[in-house]
């Protein structure tokens, strides 16, 4: 049977009232995608949908220095003598938190074994100890890096299938990026499938947008492919918190701020601002109240030669004046600031803004 009369002939099949519910079980949809929407093996659209849903394993880097692979929720690691029982990205942020305590100090994270990793398609292994991690991080990085990152699907997504040598049709319902995966894996020269558009995606900035056939599917995952490679050599934090990625501005002024850490060339001193409290204003101007107690000052967020910085000067209201200089900004949540600031004679101060919540 030729592709065009195949073709023809799904969307024939697809005009049909179909019973299905979850990813086989009945449910009433009435699906009727034009040839646009109609996907073949090996078809460009296949192999880009087939990129996005491929497991991206970089978010836990700071884990398991991988961005191939990622490790099954939930998980127990020991960093810096604590045990932290990882079950959400929210104790990723903590195992960073931990490491970013203190500048200079050795930061060392165990991982409990057994545990189950998953690979870029989806599979799962479990691994005992340390050397079969490694060993099989090494053999995953060592192929191409082809997941796609900055744009994620919103599910589920309802698809049909047509097998042109059985003459058989099926609805099924993906759930998530394994469930595409595998059907566009298991898809052959013999078999199609066509999208119920329209279908959501979500890109890397948070914008969402609505495709409405597979020509327009191809095209946003052309443009932003390359966008938002994560940084596969940096396993020392999550790869969420640069500078670049949030505007240190907007953040300052939502709430107020508590001085989490103050490191004067090495040196604690962070207890001379216990229970100050920092509000930093649109205009420029930052108050520091503690009880009775209230020392204005100024702020700025510039860009000196490429870096971001943050401009204090707080007069010399003791304590606040050690404050007075223009901070590198190296690190950047919705919920911590942290700067640096390194001197002619190689000594690093550092100042780490924490917000109440």
């Amino acid at each position: 049977m030729d592709k065009k009369r195949s073709l023809n002939i799904l969307a024939l099949v697809l005009a049909t009232v179909w019973i299905f519910t979850g990813c086989q079980e009945p449910i009433e949809e009435v699906i009727d995608p034009p040839a646009d929407a109609v996907i073949t093996a090996n078809s460009n659209v296949a192999n880009l949908l087939q990129r996005v849903s491929l497991n991206d394993g970089s978010d836990d880097n700071i884990v398991d220095s991988s961005s191939c692979i990622s490790l099954a929720l939930p998980f127990t690691v020991n960093v810096n003598g604590l045990e932290i029982i990882v079950d959400s990205e929210d104790d990723l942020d903590l195992i960073e938190d931990i490491f970013d305590e203190f500048e200079n100090d050795d930061d060392i994270l165990e991982i409990l074994f057994p545990i189950t990793v998953i690979l870029p398609d989806h599979s799962e292994f479990t691994i005992e100890n340390e050397d079969a991690l490694e060993d099989l991080a090494e053999q995953c990085d060592d192929d191409e890096d082809d997941d796609i990152e900055c744009l994620d699907f919103e599910y589920p997504i309802t698809v049909s299938t047509y097998d042109t040598i059985n003459q058989t049709s099926s609805v099924i319902v993906l759930e998530n990026d394994e469930d595409l995966y595998n059907l566009i894996e298991d898809l052959d020269e013999d078999e199609l499938v066509g999208i119920n558009f329209p279908i959501t995606v979500i890109l890397a900035d948070s914008s969402v947008i609505e495709i409405n056939n597979n020509h327009e599917l191809e095209e946003i995952i052309e443009d932003v492919e390359d966008d938002c490679d994560e940084d596969d050599d940096d396993y020392d934090d999550d790869d969420d918190h640069t500078a670049d990625s949030l505007i240190v501005s907007d953040i300052l002024i939502d709430g107020s701020w508590i001085v989490a850490n103050y490191s004067d060339s090495g040196e604690n001193e962070t207890s001379d601002y216990n229970d100050f409290v920092l509000d930093f204003m649109e205009n420029g101007g930052v108050l520091a109240v503690k009880d009775n107690n209230t020392i204005d000052g100024t702020w700025e967020e510039i860009t000196d030669d490429g870096v971001q910085k943050l401009v204090l000067d707080f007069n010399e209201d003791v304590p606040f004046n050690e404050f007075n200089d223009d901070w590198d900004i190296v690190d950047v949540r919705e919920d911590r600031v942290e700067l640096q600031d390194v001197s002619e004679d190689g000594t690093t101060d550092v100042l780490v803004f924490e917000k109440l919540m």
